[in-house]
C-alpha cells in the first residue's frame, strides 16, 4: 500500500470517527441516552480515548446526563487539540 493510500485511509477513518463523535454529541444534547449509548459502543471499539468513553458510559448508564455532557465536552476539547491523525 502506498503512502498516499495509507494517508487517505487514515483521513477517511478520522472523518468517520469525528462524525460518530458528533452524532454522540447530538444524541446527548437531545437527551436520547439510548441512542448515545449505542454511539458509545461503536466509539469505544475504535478509539484511543477508551478511558474517557468508559467514564461517559458509566455516567449514561447511571442516568447522569450532566456528567455525560461534561465528559463529552472534555472529549471535544481533546479532539480539538488533536484535530488530525498526523499529529
Amino acid at each position: 500500500m502506498s503512502t498516499s493510500s495509507i494517508s487517505s485511509s487514515m483521513h477517511s477513518q478520522w472523518q468517520q470517527f469525528q462524525q460518530e463523535v458528533q452524532k454522540l454529541g447530538q444524541d446527548l444534547a437531545s437527551g436520547d441516552l439510548s441512542a448515545a449509548q449505542a454511539d458509545l459502543v461503536t466509539l469505544r471499539s475504535e478509539s484511543q480515548f477508551s478511558q474517557l468513553f468508559d467514564q461517559l458510559g458509566r455516567d449514561m448508564e447511571s442516568g447522569d446526563l450532566p456528567g455525560a455532557q461534561s465528559d463529552f465536552f472534555l472529549l471535544q476539547q481533546l479532539l480539538e487539540n488533536n484535530s488530525s491523525p498526523e499529529r
